[in-house]
């Protein structure tokens, strides 16, 4: 705590996240001090009552709907619309100064308590650190707008700097100036529209295909991560994670059979309220039914909607795949990442 006063956690999902959502939920929880609290709030675009009210069971939360059509014009990346909404943190917590944002895809460690106290100085968001803008084989572009590219998957955000500077307004410009050049769409904004970015430890962003590979020099983000950090740098945040990651791979952690999840992502899920064994049980049932579903809707659905639906059961072909160990079939997987490692 601050002050004696919670720590806002702030979170934006929509359904298809509601798996991964309620074990970064379950885990946040899992990993905190006695002493800490933690104002959970989550941001959403009408999200289901029945999915509000299970989430509920691990903690309580403050939900906020908030107006899709208010970024209508931003462009979608696999998070929709729910990854813009971190923009109106300001605006809708006017109560705090500073706040904590979370992507869902992640497993908690740590408590936050200490990473929340961190000094800011003039700097509007902080982030870890993921590669020098420039970077051969790098994965991000801010355009030379910083020396570095931050990760806001896991933010701190000045909350009063934002509303007196009008972020949201910048970020706004930014989308108009730049269009189809953002590739990676809220990170990119959130680098370019940022005057001054401070740094959090890496430990609070380990990538999965860095923590679970067997080499870690093949992952595909060792090469932009080594413009940033050390060899051994790298090999101890593997070793002592804050928080662990699950972006990158096509097949999704949650998506894929437990036998080829990481152990501490497995048993975060089992008891979360959206897990338990029977969904285990029933996986390979459940994902060929999608793989079905999916391939249905590409060959016979409205043809506005064959790219999504292509896309989906691709998703599902190489998770099917994976689980079944198809190591071809499941291309751009996870086989590296996802042995059954201890965390």
């Amino acid at each position: 705590m601050t002050n004696g006063q919670p720590i806002p956690v702030v979170f934006a999902f929509n359904a298809n996240y509601a798996l991964p959502a309620s074990v970064a939920l379950q885990s946040l929880i899992d990993s905190k001090r006695h002493e800490t609290a933690y104002d959970v709030i989550v941001l959403h675009t009408n999200l289901p009552e029945k999915i509000r009210r299970r989430m509920e069971k691990i903690v309580p939360i403050r939900w906020i709907d908030v107006a899709a059509e208010r970024f209508a014009r931003f462009p979608k990346g696999w998070g929709g619309t729910e990854t813009w909404l971190r923009l109106l943190l300001a605006e809708l917590l006017p109560e705090y100064d500073r706040v904590i944002w979370s992507d869902v895809d992640v497993l908690f460690r740590n408590d936050l308590s200490d990473i929340f106290a961190l000094d800011l100085g003039a700097a509007e968001w902080a982030g870890v650190a993921m590669e020098r803008d420039g970077t051969p084989r790098g994965e991000h572009n801010s355009w030379g707008r910083h020396a570095k590219i931050f990760h806001p998957g896991f933010m701190i955000v000045d909350s009063k700097r934002w509303r007196e500077t009008n972020f949201l307004a910048r970020c706004e410009r930014v989308v108009d100036e730049y269009g189809p050049r953002l590739t990676m769409c809220d990170l990119d904004v959130l680098n370019i529209a940022a005057e001054s970015i401070a740094s959090i430890p890496l430990a609070y962003c380990v990538l999965e295909r860095l923590a679970f590979g067997a080499d870690m020099a093949k992952a595909r983000e060792y090469a932009p991560l080594r413009s940033v950090y050390s060899d051994d740098e790298l090999l101890e945040v593997c070793r002592h994670p804050a928080i662990l990651h699950f972006a990158g791979p096509t097949v999704k952690v949650w998506l894929r059979a437990p036998w080829r999840m990481p152990a501490c992502y497995c048993e975060a899920m089992r008891r979360s309220p959206f897990g338990g064994r029977f969904r285990e049980w029933t996986w390979i049932i459940r994902t060929s039914a999608q793989l079905l579903r999916w391939f249905a809707a590409w060959l016979c659905g409205p043809t506005s909607r064959h790219p999504a639906a292509r896309r989906m059961f691709g998703i599902y072909r190489r998770c099917l795949a994976d689980g079944l160990g198809l190591k071809r079939l499941a291309s751009d997987s996870v086989w590296q990442p996802t042995e059954r490692a201890k965390c």
